[in-house]
């Protein structure tokens, strides 16, 4: 792998399966290979529906799942991904193809805004039920500006009208 090319995913989220079945010779190599980014998926939680996907297949791999854990081709649908933190430790985390195509990066990270506030308003829920209270209010960060804009701004969410309800979810 030392002349490879670094990928943002190692492979597209509804791979199509190939009629090639040749298993390969020594499949050390592809469990050496899933097992190193298993360990990565601790720190890059977008990668790890794929690394999941491709570790299935541990047991008798073939060449086609070799070439999905090198890099297969993308799909136009985003990774949405969220860690929450008690403290400082981890308490909640998803990483997962979005079912539908955004219409803009806006669009995507903003309706990964919305999973992790319903994710935070059920943990501070569970939280309450375990007689835990919280310090302060959880805090809901994002590196999408134009995502954290709508968050403020009412007359820039006329323009994405499609997502009204992760919109007033977010905003409340």
């Amino acid at each position: 792998m030392v002349d490879c090319k670094p990928k943002s995913t190692p492979l597209e989220a509804k791979m199509k399966m190939t009629s090639n079945t040749t298993p390969l010779d020594d499949p050390s190599y592809f469990r050496g290979l899933v097992g190193s980014l298993q360990y990565l998926t601790l720190t890059r939680p977008d990668i790890s529906y794929s690394v999941n996907f491709v570790s299935q297949f541990m047991n008798s791999p073939t060449i086609v799942h070799l070439q999905m854990a090198h890099r297969c081709p993308a799909t136009r649908h985003s990774t949405t991904g969220y860690c929450i933190y008690l403290g400082g430790n981890l308490i909640s985390w998803c990483a997962k193809k979005q079912p539908t195509v955004s219409r803009s990066s806006t669009e995507a990270k903003y309706r990964a805004m919305a999973n992790t506030a319903a994710e935070l308003t059920w943990l501070t829920f569970l939280l309450q039920d375990l007689r835990i209270s919280l310090p302060s209010l959880p805090l809901l960060y994002c590196d999408n500006l134009s995502a954290l804009h709508m968050t403020i701004n009412p007359v820039f969410h006329a323009r994405i009208k499609h997502i009204e309800l992760n919109y007033h979810y977010v905003r409340e």
